[in-house]
């Protein structure tokens, strides 16, 4: 079994932007409810990239796009 974790979708608690959103998930009331009755941990979504990062059980970090972790000599956009 992989440990390998597949970035998810994030919905949107309310939408700001003008129009309305492409395919972007916004909550309804009753989501939004259910989600702020509980501790909540934020994080960071890293833009741009499709960049993940994720720790290792002996504390090394490990990156990742879309689909495979990003291994050394790192091509494209992340060998610089």
């Amino acid at each position: 079994m992989s440990d390998f974790f597949r970035f998810p979708h994030t919905p949107h608690i309310d939408w700001l932007g003008e129009g309305m959103p492409r395919d972007d998930k916004v909550l309804n009331a009753a989501e939004v409810e259910a989600i702020l009755a509980h501790p909540l941990r934020i994080e960071e979504k890293l833009d741009g990239a499709n960049l993940g990062i994720s720790m290792r059980e002996n504390g090394e970090l490990r990156a990742q796009n879309r689909g495979q972790y990003l291994l050394e000599p790192y091509a494209g956009q992340f060998s610089r």
